[in-house]
C-alpha cells in the first residue's frame, strides 16, 4: 500500500507542477500510515468492528498528511495549490486504504462463500 500510494502520490504531484522525487513521496507516505498501524491492532478484538478502526486509523493519518506534507514535499508557495494537492493525497489514501481492507475481508471471506448451494 505505501508503494502504491508513494506513487500516486507522485503522479498527482506532476499535475500541480510539482517536482518531487518518489523517495519524498513514499517518506510521506510511510509517515502517514504509521498511526493506522497501532489502531489496526485492535482489530484483534473480537468486538471490534474492522471498519471503526479504519475510520479511526485514517483520521490519524489524515492528520499527520496534514502536518508532514509541507515539509516533506515543499509545494509551490500559492496556497490553494498546496492545499489541492494535499486534499488529493487524502482522497488517494482514503480510496487506497479502503481498497486494502476490502481486500482483507474478501481474503478472509474465502472459505466461506459458496458460489453454488
Amino acid at each position: 500500500m505505501v508503494f502504491i500510494g508513494a506513487q500516486l502520490v507522485k503522479s498527482a504531484g506532476e499535475t500541480f507542477r510539482g517536482r518531487n522525487t518518489y523517495t519524498q513521496c513514499f517518506t510521506l507516505i510511510a509517515y502517514t500510515i504509521g498511526p493506522m498501524l497501532p489502531v489496526r491492532m485492535l482489530d484483534a478484538l473480537p468486538a471490534m468492528n474492522p471498519w471503526i478502526t479504519l475510520c479511526m486509523g485514517m483520521v490519524l493519518s489524515l492528520s499527520v498528511l496534514y502536518h508532514r506534507f509541507p515539509r516533506l514535499l515543499d509545494p509551490d508557495p500559492p496556497q490553494s495549490q498546496s492545499f489541492g494537492l494535499y486534499r488529493i493525497g487524502g482522497v488517494l489514501l482514503i480510496i487506497s486504504s479502503g481498497l486494502a481492507r476490502v481486500l482483507t475481508e474478501l481474503v478472509s471471506m474465502q472459505g466461506k462463500l459458496t458460489l453454488f448451494p
